[in-house]
């Protein structure tokens, strides 16, 4: 049989600190895992963009939310069939303390106020006194870091509301994923794969195989081989989560630079399932075309079907 992995980012409640909870897009998750009309949708993820890999290369794996690979059924034997397919989940977990170099409480205005949460900082900004760290320790390190991360070329230091908390309500599963998740594992007599990302908080962790700016005294900020290689045992794998503009789009990435081009003609992406964060819709954009030239497949959820 076909093994399909799944892959994605997990919804998390991440509505915290005046945090809109569409930076969590928990609508989608219920139109993907929940009632959609009268068809019912069942959801499989291989974290916040890794996907869950098969013990042979005839595997399929979905990757949602950053992990999920989903199929449509009329009725609750046709949806237990469905996760007959999915051999592996992979749910990625954006996890963070309050403090965080991507938190606004890391910052301050070169006055000394407070900065607030959505603002770019760059390396210039920090040079010319615009911004500095709260801590004047810390100064000398954020420039480096700043300057690493621009040099890479990817984007721009973001400050962004606190979230994703570890220990904190935002930091769970969205519960329309989580009940999803019970009845696959349930089903299949197997556990589902999550993927702890972010503790570090001195670098950015978008991406679900490694931190933007890796420490190198820190594994869990490294290239994350096991996962990589799960992902490439999979004779499918299918992504979806949040955000498509972030998490999703840069695990996306580290997978298309470091698989084979003929390992990405087996991906899909299902565009219903992911959005970006409110204001960052080109970006958004700009990896679906990315995607695309790749040779992945872009679809719905009510497109989709997985192969029998």
């Amino acid at each position: 049989p076909m093994k399909i992995h799944a892959v994605g980012e997990r919804c998390a409640h991440q509505a915290e600190e005046g945090v809109s909870a569409d930076i969590c897009g928990g609508e989608w998750w219920q139109r993907f895992l929940g009632q959609h009309g009268n068809r019912q949708q069942e959801y499989s993820a291989h974290e916040q963009l890794p996907s869950r890999h098969g013990e042979s290369r005839e595997r399929r794996c979905a990757h949602g939310g950053e992990e999920n690979t989903a199929r449509h059924g009329d009725s609750p034997g046709e949806r237990r069939e469905n996760a007959d397919h999915i051999d592996d989940i992979v749910v990625t977990l954006d996890s963070h303390q309050y403090f965080d170099i991507a938190h606004p409480d890391c910052w301050r205005t070169g006055q000394g106020g407070e900065v607030a949460a959505f603002t770019a900082i760059t390396a210039a900004s920090v040079r010319s006194g615009q911004f500095r760290t709260a801590d004047p320790a810390l100064q000398a390190y954020a420039l480096n870091y700043l300057e690493a991360l621009e040099a890479r070329g990817r984007y721009t230091h973001m400050v962004w509301p606190v979230h994703c908390q570890l220990g904190s309500w935002g930091h769970g599963i969205h519960h329309a994923v989580l009940g999803a998740l019970e009845r696959w594992q349930r089903q299949r007599q197997r556990a589902a794969m999550s993927v702890i990302k972010g503790t570090n908080p001195y670098t950015e962790h978008y991406s679900a195989l490694q931190a933007e700016v890796p420490d190198p005294q820190d594994p869990s900020t490294q290239l994350n081989m096991p996962l990589l290689e799960r992902i490439a045992a999979a004779d499918q794998v299918v992504i979806a989560g949040e955000a498509s503009s972030h998490c999703v789009a840069y695990t996306a990435r580290d997978l298309f630079a470091h698989l084979p081009a003929e390992n990405l003609k087996h991906f899909v992406l299902l565009t219903d399932c992911m959005s970006p964060v409110s204001g960052f819709e080109q970006q958004h954009a700009a990896f679906l075309q990315e995607a695309a030239d790749h040779g992945v497949l872009l679809t719905s959820s009510g497109e989709f079907q997985l192969p029998r």
